[in-house]
């Protein structure tokens, strides 16, 4: 396990990176190990460092970590091409698009098109309906599908889109969601991808964002989001001094997430190799733990009791949304508690289950 973030460590940070000596493997345990790399979308990232261990350490088979890093850097290419598509036919419609994930986190690791991507998130400055019509038109978009509160779903060219309503989606981030929405009227528009004209997330709102998001993946698993984490260690090494860190700390101290981040940062400084004085603070008791949980990435995810498999399914019945909504909050609340004591569970129920029933009622 040590060795799987060493390698990450290595590939993000290079001569940086603060650890020397890789931490030993026996030959059996490589398969863990790219099973964990490939559920958590790294294997491509550490399929370029490889080469740099030692000749006794070599996996048996790197052929596996090769075949990652192609398809890798095969979808890359095919989303940047689609991308720079959307970005001329929006531009030249009088649209913009801010780009969120993806590219926008891709440019600060040292090989951009080793950091996986399934799909292209962003949000639309303009009437979404009207950009859709065009982007049908011009583009041959399909799939469309705008039902979701979310994000509207689209496909070009076999690459799917999705236009963001909001960052997360889940009500328990609400107030997160909606500090991050009124940032977006900050977004820097002096980019260009590819000679097309984008719009990037200032330093502080993409910072959040990516916290964010990290911390509702990981709590959704109860296990730990490396590739956010590489996002987080590539995003620092390049953008630390730029990040107003009170504003990025204040807010997530509101929204009790500041010690997720102090988390994060211990395990990026013991396990990956990361400077220690790129942060001001750490939280190594929790380090420990959410590290560890990335070996669950190599087993079956369980799939619930018969009892909740039933309940989503039948979801829209107001007695089983309110069994899912409860058992969500309180999963939520627990993962959250190992990094932030300061909210009473009373509280936190209270107020979430009030929020969900006005939002029900209305």
């Amino acid at each position: 396990m040590s060795l799987y973030y060493f390698i990450l460590g290595k590939a993000l940070l290079g001569k940086e990176c603060r650890l020397d000596t890789p931490p030993p493997i026996a030959p059996e345990q490589w398969d863990t190990l790219f099973q964990i790399a490939a559920v958590q979308h790294t294997a491509a990232l550490i399929s370029n460092t490889l080469q740099e261990l030692p000749p006794q350490m070599q996996p048996p088979n790197r052929n596996k970590f090769l075949a990652e890093q192609l398809l890798c850097q095969n979808a890359s290419e095919r989303h940047n091409k689609v991308l720079q598509s959307l970005l001329h036919t929006a531009n030249k419609g009088g649209f913009k698009i801010m780009v969120i994930k993806g590219v926008t986190l891709s440019r600060h690791y040292p090989t951009p098109s080793l950091r996986y991507s399934s799909d292209i998130d962003f949000f639309l400055v303009g009437d979404e309906e009207a950009f859709l019509q065009i982007i049908q038109r011009e583009l041959g978009a399909t799939h469309i599908n705008s039902q979701a509160y979310h994000h509207t779903t689209f496909k070009i060219g076999g690459t799917t889109l999705e236009c963001h309503h909001d960052f997360l989606g889940t009500w328990s981030y609400r107030k997160m969601d909606e500090l991050m929405v009124g940032m977006i009227k900050d977004a820097d528009d002096s980019h260009k991808f590819r000679g097309e004209s984008i719009l990037l997330p200032s330093p502080e709102l993409g910072a959040l964002f990516l916290l964010s998001h990290a911390h509702k993946s990981s709590c959704a698993r109860q296990v730990i989001n490396t590739r956010g984490l590489c996002d987080w260690v590539a995003t620092l090494k390049e953008c630390r001094d730029t990040i107003d860190w009170t504003v990025v700390r204040k807010n997530l101290a509101e929204n009790h997430l500041e010690g997720f981040l102090d988390v994060y940062n211990a395990i990026a400084i013991k396990y990956m190799g990361m400077p220690q004085e790129w942060v001001s603070k750490l939280e190594p008791r929790g380090a420990e733990y959410l590290a560890n949980t990335a070996m669950l990435s190599a087993m079956p995810r369980p799939k619930g009791s018969r009892f909740r498999q039933y309940a989503t399914k039948h979801s829209k019945s107001l007695f089983f949304a309110t069994y899912l909504t409860v058992t969500g909050l309180v999963k939520h609340y627990r993962f959250t508690r190992r990094f932030d004591k300061s909210q009473s569970f009373t509280n936190y129920m209270t107020t979430n289950i009030a929020h969900r029933v006005k939002k029900v009622i209305s």
